[in-house]
Order: C-alpha cells, then sequence, then structure tokens
C-alpha cells in the first residue's frame, strides 16, 4: 500500500516542508475568518439582521482550533514526559571525528548510551 502511496506523490516531510506547510495553513486560516467575518458584516448591513450562522461558525471554528491545540499540546507533554521519564542527566559526548552519542544517567546513577548520532558533513 505504502508504494502506490509514494506513486502518488505522498511521502514524509521534512522539517522545512512542515515548516512552510504550518504557515499556509495559518494563513489560510486568517484569510477564511476573515472573509466570513467580512461577509457576515455585509450581510448585517445588506438585511439589517445579525447573520446568526456567520458568528456561530466563526465561534466554533475558533472553539475547535483553540481545544485541538491545547489537547495535542497536552498530549505531546505527557508522551514526551512518559518517554523520558527515567532519565535523570543527559549529556553529548563526542565519539570521534564523525559521531557523538548521548549519555544519559538513571535514579541509581547507572549510565547508558541513549542515542548515537552521526555528525552531517
Amino acid at each position: 500500500m505504502n508504494k502506490y502511496i509514494r506513486k502518488l506523490g505522498f511521502r514524509s516531510s521534512d522539517e522545512m516542508e512542515m515548516k512552510v506547510t504550518i504557515k499556509s495553513i495559518k494563513y489560510s486560516w486568517i484569510y477564511t475568518m476573515v472573509f466570513i467575518a467580512a461577509w457576515a458584516v455585509l450581510a448585517a448591513i445588506d438585511t439589517s439582521e445579525i447573520p446568526m450562522v456567520h458568528i456561530s461558525l466563526i465561534l466554533t471554528a475558533e472553539l475547535l482550533f483553540l481545544a485541538l491545540q491545547w489537547f495535542f499540546t497536552k498530549k505531546e507533554i505527557k508522551d514526551s514526559k512518559s518517554k523520558h521519564s527515567g532519565i535523570k542527566h543527559l549529556t553529548a559526548k563526542g565519539k570521534g571525528k564523525h559521531s557523538y552519542e548521548y549519555i544519559y544517567e538513571d535514579e541509581e546513577g547507572n549510565k547508558y548510551i541513549y542515542e548515537e548520532v552521526d555528525v552531517e558533513e
């Protein structure tokens, strides 16, 4: 299945692509909210009534955005804490010219290699 998805052009994005995607989503979100707000103002001027559909759409979208942001932030914090719960002290140590390793110390004072990383040139 993954082979067919990659043929369609879908692949995991790198850090730069994620940053560009997030910025694009933010600007499109702002545009959409401003457009709906302007539409609500024009509808209010035209009909002399309060456009409840427009206002409720803006309010529910904003509430959903804030709730999801809060939920995923809490989830990431929880995952991060559980992932690194036994780590007392984490240090980086050079391991030659082309790599280094992270060494952590647990609560008993034992030292372990947490992660070995190759240096990109």
